[in-house]
C-alpha cells in the first residue's frame, strides 16, 4: 500500500461528530484556560507571600544555629540560611558565610565564605562589611588587602558596628591600609567606647596611661585620670568575673601612680561619662 494514501483511509468525521470534536476542542481549551489561571493566581500569592517565607526560612535557620527553641544543628541551620540567602537574604548570606568560614555544618571553605558574605556586604549589612574587611586582613579567601580591608570597616563602622569602629582605629594605629594617625584611631576607639565596646574602653584607657606591657601609640599626652575613667567603664562593661577581676587590677595599678587629686578627677570624669550615657 501507497504510503501517500495513508491519509486517505482515515473517514472524515460526519458535521455531528465534528460539531461533538469542535466542542471537546472548547472544552479541553477552557480546562486549560483554567488550569493556567489557578496557576497563576496561586504565583501571584506565593510571590505576595515570598517576604514572609523567605524571613521564615532565615529564622529557622537561626534557630538551628543557636540552639534556640530547636536542638542545635549546623547542617540544617546551613540547609535554611542557604534557602534563604539563595533568595537574596542578606542576614541568611552574612550567616552562611560564618558557617563555611568556620566550617559549621558544612566543610570550611574560605572561597564561598566570602562569597556569601560579599553578597550580604554589597546590600549594606554592617556584620558581613566587617566580617568581609577581616577576610582581606587575614587574606581568606581573598588576597590580603589592608587597604581594601579599612574600606570595608570603615562601610560598617558608619553603619556603628562596634568591632569594625575598632577595626578602623587598629588600621590607623598601625598604619595598616592607611596613614598611622593616632588621633583618628582614638576617635574611632572613642565612637566604639560611647557605645559600650569592651575593647574601645580599653583602647582608650590604655593610651592615656603609660601601662608598659601595652606597646600602641599614644594619641594624646598621659592623662591618667583619663584614663583611669576609662578603665572604671571598662570594669563596669565586664560581663564575667575574670573580666572585672582584671579591670579591677588594671584600675589598682594605675592608682599607684596617681596623687589623690588624680584619682578624685578621674572619678568626676567617671561619674560625668556615666550620668550623660544614661540620660541619652
Amino acid at each position: 500500500m501507497n504510503d501517500n494514501n495513508l491519509f486517505a483511509l482515515v473517514r472524515k468525521p460526519s458535521n455531528a461528530i465534528g460539531n461533538v470534536a469542535h466542542g471537546a476542542k472548547r472544552v479541553l481549551w477552557l480546562m486549560v484556560s483554567e488550569t493556567l489561571a489557578i496557576a497563576q493566581r496561586n504565583s501571584l500569592g506565593s510571590l505576595l507571600t515570598t517576604d514572609a517565607e523567605i524571613e521564615r526560612w532565615y529564622r529557622l535557620g537561626q534557630s538551628y544555629y543557636d540552639g534556640d527553641g530547636l536542638p542545635q544543628n549546623y547542617s540544617e541551620a546551613v540547609k535554611w540560611f542557604r534557602r534563604a540567602a539563595e533568595r537574596s537574604h542578606a542576614q541568611a548570606q552574612f550567616y552562611l558565610g560564618i558557617c563555611y568560614h568556620g566550617g559549621l555544618g558544612v566543610t570550611q571553605n574560605y572561597t564561598e565564605s566570602v562569597k556569601w558574605t560579599r553578597l550580604a556586604a554589597e546590600q549594606g549589612d554592617g556584620d558581613a562589611e566587617a566580617n568581609l574587611g577581616l577576610c582581606y586582613t587575614w587574606g581568606h579567601g581573598v588576597p590580603k588587602d589592608d587597604a581594601e580591608a579599612i574600606k570595608w570597616y570603615r562601610k560598617a563602622a558608619e553603619q556603628n558596628v562596634t568591632k569594625a569602629q575598632i577595626s578602623v582605629g587598629a588600621c590607623y594605629t598601625y598604619g595598616s591600609g592607611a596613614p598611622q594617625d593616632c588621633v583618628e584611631a582614638a576617635k574611632w576607639y572613642l565612637k566604639a567606647a560611647e557605645m559600650g565596646d569592651i575593647m574601645g574602653l580599653y583602647n582608650l584607657a590604655y593610651r592615656y596611661s603609660d601601662d608598659p606591657t601595652i606597646t600602641l601609640p599614644h594619641a594624646f599626652n598621659l592623662d591618667y585620670a583619663e584614663a583611669y575613667k576609662w578603665f572604671k567603664l571598662a570594669a563596669e562593661a565586664e560581663k564575667d568575673e575574670f573580666g572585672k577581676k582584671m579591670a579591677a587590677e588594671q584600675i589598682a595599678t594605675l592608682s599607684t601612680k596617681m596623687s589623690a587629686n588624680q584619682v578624685r578627677e578621674g572619678e568626676r570624669r567617671y561619674r560625668e561619662f556615666s550620668s550623660a550615657r544614661h540620660l541619652n
